[in-house]
């Protein structure tokens, strides 16, 4: 930690405050710091979390870089998030079927949908599965 003038338009203010006097030690300084916790504070700030994860990031090297893509291709392509799509969209369904009055909303549903009552669904833009969509309407 050197002294030194600084830009106001670099600076910027966070909410970690410690009490120290006008021109303090350096020694005087670290001692407040260690006491408030500033370190922690300053750790479990949301700031503070995003720049330890730009750190590690930048530490990856390429074969990291590759176990982080396929892990994110596996979460992608779990067969629960496509259970919970389904179970979301007939939710969906049920709910504008008892609470917006049944034939109008089944009629505009009819009209919305593709062919045989079928509406094509694309999850990640690189899978996609055809759902039976409305059929508690009918």
């Amino acid at each position: 930690m050197v002294r030194c003038q600084m830009n106001f338009k670099r600076l910027s203010l966070t909410d970690i405050k410690i009490d120290i006097k006008r021109v303090p030690k350096k020694t005087t300084l670290i001692k407040a710091m260690e006491e408030a916790d500033v370190k922690t504070k300053w750790g479990n700030s949301s700031w503070g979390k995003k720049l330890i994860v730009q750190k590690r990031r930048a530490a990856l090297n390429d074969f990291d870089r590759f176990k982080v893509m396929l892990a994110k291709i596996k979460v992608r392509k779990h067969p629960v998030n496509f259970f919970l799509l389904a179970l979301l969209l007939l939710y969906n369904t049920l709910f504008l079927v008892y609470t917006e009055g049944w034939c109008y909303q089944a009629r505009a549903r009819q009209a919305q949908e593709g062919v045989h009552g079928l509406e094509y669904l694309s999850v990640d833009g690189m899978s996609s599965f055809w759902i039976h969509v409305g059929s508690a309407i009918r």
